[in-house]
């Protein structure tokens, strides 16, 4: 889900206890990491609007296993019909 300044984050699930669903606060775990022309790589966090509180419209974005590497990637849509793929570098459990 996309927090209040537009960051994916990642916001867990639990069960109080009266055992109803709540939700903890959001985490921002999710990284862009882009590398320049001189082949220097750098992290940044995962922004996926800058409008106020998040807000710029409508983001479609899945999970899916692009690569056929046994681990999801995220596809994202942009404004101009296209797409970002972002790659998930861990390595599959299965292999």
């Amino acid at each position: 889900m996309v927090d209040h300044e537009g960051y994916l984050s990642f916001f867990q699930r639990f069960r109080d206890s009266d055992n109803m669903l709540k939700l903890k606060p959001g985490q921002r775990i999710f990284n862009e990491i882009k590398t320049d022309s001189t082949q220097t790589k750098s992290s940044t966090l995962l922004r996926l609007t800058s409008g106020v509180n998040g807000g710029s419209g409508r983001r479609e974005w899945t999970f899916v296993d692009w690569d056929k590497n046994g681990v999801p990637n995220l596809l994202l849509d942009a404004e101009d019909g296209h797409f970002y793929y972002f790659i998930n570098n861990q390595k599959s459990k299965s292999k």
